[in-house]
């Protein structure tokens, strides 16, 4: 079904909606950040009356991309090592240790297994199983009908794993008789949500964990919000720069730039100034997250303009001795104005006398442009001879 999101409050303060369904397009747009940010607020639930399901199709698609995050990982790393072999003339031995300290002795599968274990236990999230609850013929029905997800297109067989997925959720909510919250970018689960009688999708992971917020952390909400932007007294603008500029590692830039060389990037620095933030409402820039009786857990959106510095080297091909000449190192700048969510725990009396306990930094990935580069030595007309 299509709800607005006054409607989903309401069905949520009417115990009609009693639990969250989230699939991999949430979870990978979190970064796979199974222990920190927006995927770790997932733990208020555990032990309430709101039910985290997860479908067993879910797990295994995240379970995969973890393996494969810790396997090219430790495979960057294991290169990078080599290198440093060559270059310092560290002993295998030495590598060996060093590898041992950083990876132990899982594996990619392991670690990606226990991850996993550990955010379900973490939630108490319930496994729905797909054996227990979809029926092959009404995947068939609806693959040929077709019916969503499943579109009219070449690549419908692709679908197959969201398909399972729906009707798992939606035997599941109907076997416990409610409605379930699914947070969902994918356009398919959306589609399929859309006619459905118990699922509800939602594309924002926030806003959903605002949805079953009370009254009153809205309202506190509301107050801390005014302070912010009337004097902030409690120097949140400052706190928040701060906490971005030491936080910086969780913005990755990753550089895209045209060459008449080859090149690699060496390095990409950045220099962050908070500009503004986000409102959510009139008045309000905070939007709740987690509540409890003497703590309150907060997103902000940020807007940031940020000088962002690449560093390169610069290879060409000789096609005479068949290898590739070094033609030198070189820099550019780019300032590009960038979004950053922030979570932003409050503790103490709210809102009079709040004090700031934590302030974390959301993981994401931006892509910048720096246009036509080129070596150091081509600006300088010093190296030129007249």
């Amino acid at each position: 079904m299509i709800l607005k999101l006054k409607q989903i409050q309401d069905e949520i303060d009417a115990g009609i909606i009693s639990a969250i369904s989230l699939d991999t397009s949430i979870i990978d747009a979190q970064q796979r950040s199974l222990e920190y940010g927006l995927l770790k607020r997932l733990h208020q639930f555990s032990g309430s009356p709101v039910q985290i399901v997860i479908t067993d199709v879910v797990i295994q698609e995240t379970e995969a991309h973890l393996r494969k995050d810790a396997s090219e990982a430790q495979a960057k790393v294991k290169n990078a090592f080599k290198e440093v072999g060559q270059s310092w003339q560290t002993s295998v031995a030495q590598r060996d240790s060093a590898n041992t300290l950083l990876f132990g002795t899982d594996s990619a599968e392991t670690i990606a297994k226990k991850r996993i274990e550990s955010f379900i236990a973490a939630t108490s999230a319930v496994i729905a199983k797909a054996a227990d609850h979809v029926k092959v013929g009404d995947l068939v029905d609806r693959y040929f009908a077709p019916l969503p997800p499943f579109a009219d297109k070449e690549t419908k067989k692709h679908e197959f794993p969201d398909a399972i997925a729906l009707l798992t959720l939606e035997s599941w909510a109907t076997e416990n008789d409610t409605h379930i919250l699914v947070i969902t970018r994918d356009g398919d689960w959306k589609t399929y949500c859309a006619g459905s009688a118990r699922l509800v999708a939602i594309d924002d992971l926030a806003e959903a964990l605002g949805c079953f917020q009370r009254h009153a952390a809205i309202h506190k909400c509301l107050q801390l919000s005014q302070q912010l932007l009337a004097n902030d007294p409690m120097g949140i603008r400052n706190a928040v720069e701060a906490a971005i500029s030491n936080q910086s590692w969780k913005i990755e830039f990753i550089p895209e730039a045209d060459s008449q060389f080859n090149f690699d990037v060496d390095d990409v620095e950045a220099e962050f100034q908070l500009a503004d933030f986000q409102p959510v409402a009139d008045g309000q820039v905070f939007e709740p997250i987690e509540y409890g009786d003497d703590y309150l857990v907060v997103r902000l959106i940020v807007y940031a303009s940020v000088d962002i510095t690449g560093y390169f080297s610069f290879e060409k091909y000789d096609s005479y001795d068949r290898d590739y000449m070094p033609m030198g190192s070189g820099s550019a700048t780019q300032t590009e104005d960038v979004e950053i969510e922030v979570l932003v725990t409050f503790g103490g009396q709210i809102p009079n006398q709040a004090e700031i306990d934590e302030i974390e930094v959301l993981a994401k990935r931006e892509h910048i442009s720096f246009g036509e580069i080129e070596p150091d030595w081509m600006n300088d007309h010093d190296s030129y001879d007249d």
